[in-house]
């Protein structure tokens, strides 16, 4: 337990459960079918730790990552935009 009150420690495992779900319907509804087996550290290590840059050039913003992630990256952007988007028509 991290701390000797109750009501401090139900807080903690309702973050963790809230954080759980969170990482669980990001893999479901905006990753391929391949990442939806992968545990949080390995979502963590392949998908969070990937290195970019920020640039910004004529008016817009650009990040630039290594070329073997843009395509999972234009999935992952493409799959949020059509799930905040689903309402609409």
């Amino acid at each position: 337990m991290p701390c000797g009150q109750f009501s401090a420690n139900a807080v903690f495992f309702r973050l963790g459960v809230l954080a759980y779900k969170l990482c669980q319907g990001f893999k479901r509804w905006a990753l391929k079918k391949e990442w939806r087996q992968h545990q949080v550290q390995t979502l963590r290590w392949r998908l969070y730790q990937t290195a970019g840059k920020l640039v910004r050039h004529a008016g817009q913003v650009v990040l630039k990552v290594r070329d073997t992630v843009i395509e999972l990256f234009e999935h992952i952007r493409t799959q949020c935009w059509h799930l905040a988007n689903e309402g609409e028509t």
